[in-house]
């Protein structure tokens, strides 16, 4: 189905790009993940700190003994004012001096995050590494002995590190400590190596359940059997009333499409619909020569577009992208007259 998902968030009023999500708690996880000390862990895996990961990936490095992962976020996390795309984190162990990075890719470039960031800590300023990286040590002179003597202590250390993601308007913005200076972290049974907390464990909502709902479900798999649930649930919605706004015998409303055909579906109240209010349905056909050559159709939504667009990327575990909110497969474009603050249409 998620292959398959062509759902497009079609604006019905004038908006903005995409806003990111801010949370109330974001700030204070952001100020413990610059400390770089594993006490950011802890937090990550409680409830309240959850960024609402949808996706993991393996991290991909051709260095041997490297492996990690990519966990996405269901829409960007604004914290301290940069917006925090996805989490990464690695553990490099087949090298001469083991140690663990772990942090976020940043929706900003890499000069803009390097200046966020000295702005943040005081005294700061990164310096430059081969490789276009940019480095900040950080001081390990108040913590405790270390606890592991296998490694040297001109080989120990705790830095901020960043770099230019594959996207050059991104930016990895990395915490990078040797293993002598993760003593906190839970000791693999099999490996009997220090290890980093698994996805899952740290983003509780990768392991939300999700309440099946037949016609939503049915509606993102974007197939002709999606009419016939609709038929199968009808009765779950109430009286409707239903408009031809174009047809093939009166006047095309949009001069645009004139080859183009729309019906609206009006619900006497607003029906549930997965966690949406739904209070219109659409569907639209376009001629050529006579025959039908495309179809398309909607739900009308009680909820600002953002709020829908991270409610379905949280449950299909997609990315939507762009201020139409595309998902997938793009194909719709915003259509005049139909202007209604704080809903969107869902095709």
């Amino acid at each position: 189905m998620i292959k398959r998902l062509c759902a497009v968030f079609y604006l019905l009023a004038l908006v903005t790009p995409a806003a990111a999500v801010e949370r109330a708690d974001a700030g204070d996880v952001f100020a413990a993940f610059l400390a770089c000390k594993v006490d950011i862990f802890s937090l990550l895996t409680s409830d309240k700190a959850d960024f609402r990961a949808i996706t993991i990936t393996p991290y991909v490095h051709e260095a041997d003994g490297v492996n990690g992962h990519y966990i996405a976020f269901a829409a960007p996390v604004v914290a301290s004012g940069l917006p925090l795309g996805r989490y990464v984190q690695f553990e490099a162990v087949g090298i001469a001096v083991p140690h663990f990075s772990w942090g976020f890719e940043v929706e900003r470039s890499l000069p803009e995050v390097a200046n966020a960031i000295e702005a943040m800590l005081t005294g700061a300023r990164f310096v430059a590494k081969e490789g276009h990286l940019l480095e900040l040590k950080l001081s390990t002179e108040q913590e405790a002995k270390r606890s592991d003597t296998t490694v040297a202590p001109e080989d120990s250390y705790r830095k901020i590190v960043i770099r230019q993601a594959n996207d050059p308007t991104r930016t990895l913005l990395m915490c990078d400590a040797s293993k002598d200076r993760m003593s906190g972290l839970a000791t693999d049974k099999e490996t009997g190596r220090k290890r980093l907390p698994s996805p899952e464990d740290l983003f509780p909502s990768m392991k939300d359940p999700t309440k099946a709902d037949k016609i939503l479900d049915a509606f993102v798999a974007c197939k002709p059997s999606f009419f016939n649930v609709l038929w199968d649930e009808r009765k779950a919605f109430p009286r409707v009333r239903v408009e031809a706004f174009e047809s093939p015998g009166n006047m095309p409303h949009v001069r645009e499409a004139v080859n183009t055909y729309n019906e609206s579906v009006t619900f006497e109240r607003p029906v549930k619909v997965g966690d949406f209010s739904v209070v219109r349905f659409f569907q639209r056909r376009t001629m050529e020569e006579g025959k039908p050559t495309r179809f398309a159709w909607a739900f009308q939504v009680m909820a600002p577009p953002d709020e829908v667009a991270r409610a379905i990327a949280e449950r299909y575990r997609v990315r939507f992208w762009g201020g139409l909110f595309f998902a997938e497969r793009e194909g719709c474009r915003r259509r005049p007259g139909l202007e209604t603050p704080g809903l969107c249409l869902l095709f």
